[in-house]
């Protein structure tokens, strides 16, 4: 990871009060640390960096970190297919990226983009801002996004029928740059960075796939700067057990504090109800963009993905 990065780091374990990490270097090439450790100043908690990537977990969710099923390779090849499929001119892939992409207007500052995935949006937002995080709780998302950087190319397989299985080779475009860009590995209910850091914030289809929602949208607000920041938020809104408690969900229920239909619920959560959002976030834009995961050659699953677009 760069060393830059480190400065803008706090113990994830210790918010909301906001705790400095000290960085120890085991391994270092150039300006990237490969090998370390970033330990809480107040709380004496220790996060590693291993193989380039910090592990910024909170310390009561590290337990349940090797859940996630988003580390198998079938799961991984297909987000990677999602994100990059089209750089390789696999018109399978859909567009959905570059759409959201063009959303976000050019701003200075700092960008994260929360639940990156694999990168894609990181990558699409770093051309328009001075630096940009990609953050995951998924280790195997982040080690691609990070070999993406460092290799120049993506190599995957993608499943083409049965066990027969197909090769894609993604180039690294010319108009990224590596410099902007940085991943670490995080969890969106606690990113590690001070309040009032980011001009902008990316969450795409995150928001029915982890435990706490209302908990992520009091992390954006925390995170965005109070003025002259914007906001692009994304989701299906496929609710579901699995991911969260019922009675956690923003929408899809007859009952409880959100219910209804869940887009209009975070609407209003940005616009100010229920006193979240301090200043609250001005909808600029909405709409939906279909978002297509390939499952194999002849399985796709569209996804109907509603946005906003705020600032504040």
């Amino acid at each position: 990871m760069k060393q830059s990065i480190t400065e803008l780091l706090i113990c994830p374990s210790c918010l909301p009060a906001e705790k400095k990490l000290i960085l120890n270097i085991f391994k270092k090439e150039n300006k990237d640390i490969l090998y370390g450790e970033l330990k809480c100043n107040g709380c004496g908690i220790s996060y590693p960096i291993k193989k380039g990537i910090a592990f910024l977990i909170p310390e009561n969710i590290k337990s349940g970190t090797t859940d996630t099923p988003y580390e198998n390779l079938s799961a991984i090849s297909s987000y990677l297919h999602s994100h990059y499929g089209m750089l390789s001119d696999d018109h399978d892939t859909g567009c959905a990226y570059e759409e959201w992409a063009s959303k976000i207007k050019c701003g200075t500052g700092l960008a994260i983009d929360m639940g990156c995935a694999v990168g894609r949006m990181t990558f699409e937002v770093a051309c328009k801002f001075d630096f940009t995080i990609g953050m995951d709780l998924s280790a195997g998302f982040i080690k691609k996004a990070r070999n993406f950087i460092n290799n120049g190319c993506l190599k995957f397989q993608t499943i083409k029928e049965g066990h027969i299985m197909e090769d894609n080779l993604v180039n690294f475009p010319a108009k990224w740059d590596k410099k902007k860009v940085e991943f670490i590995v995080g969890d969106v209910h606690a990113a590690p960075f001070p309040a009032n850091s980011f001009s902008c914030i990316t969450s795409l289809n995150i928001i029915d796939k982890i435990p706490s929602p209302f908990i992520h949208l009091k992390e954006i607000n925390r995170l965005a700067k109070k003025s002259g920041a914007q906001l692009l938020f994304s989701d299906p809104f496929s609710w579901s057990d699995e991911n969260a408690d019922k009675k956690d969900w923003l929408g899809g229920k007859h009952d409880g504090r959100f219910n209804g239909d869940g887009f209009n619920n975070v609407l209003n959560i940005l616009k100010g109800k229920y006193n979240i959002y301090d200043p609250p976030f001005s909808i600029k834009e909405k709409g939906h963009i279909w978002w297509k995961i390939k499952k194999h050659q002849n399985l796709f699953e569209l996804i109907r993905s509603c946005y906003a677009k705020a600032i504040r």
